[in-house]
């Protein structure tokens, strides 16, 4: 379902990158152009997963709950890929592989127009975009 807040120039769908983003991060971040929607929402790290070096503008990723509720979706900074991705990232997916068994998504690519699935099995497997990835495709064990 997409997000649509016209009066602050954001109508998205999820995984499309906000118009507001920027090399530094947040565009409109402390703004009053800065929507609603973006004051509650809270990635992993906002919710207490994840160390201080694990905080997203420093491992240079986002880490947020994915689409089916089970897999990790770790939104990888322009220019990065699931091969060149900083090394906090690395553990950060390790780790979310390891305490739960589940599918890691590396969205990455201009535009997020990438995603790369990670299973703890050592799969992999890389399509357009990651909605092309069924939901069977996604579940292990």
């Amino acid at each position: 379902m997409p997000i649509q807040e016209p009066e602050y120039d954001l109508i998205k769908h999820p995984g499309d990158p906000c118009p507001h983003l920027c090399e530094t991060g947040c565009g409109v971040f402390g703004t009053p152009a800065r929507p609603p929607t973006c004051h509650t929402y809270a990635c992993n790290w906002l919710r207490g997963d994840g160390t201080i070096e694990q905080r997203p503008d420093r491992m240079q990723a986002m880490p947020t709950i994915a689409e089916d509720k089970m897999s990790l979706a770790l939104y990888l900074a322009p220019g990065l890929t699931p091969d060149t991705m900083t090394r906090e990232a690395q553990r950060y997916a390790r780790r979310w592989h390891k305490l739960t068994g589940n599918c890691v998504l590396y969205v990455w690519g201009v535009g997020y127009s990438k995603c790369t699935a990670h299973w703890a099995d050592g799969r992999r497997r890389t399509e357009d975009t990651e909605y092309s990835f069924k939901r069977e495709d996604l579940d292990h064990g």
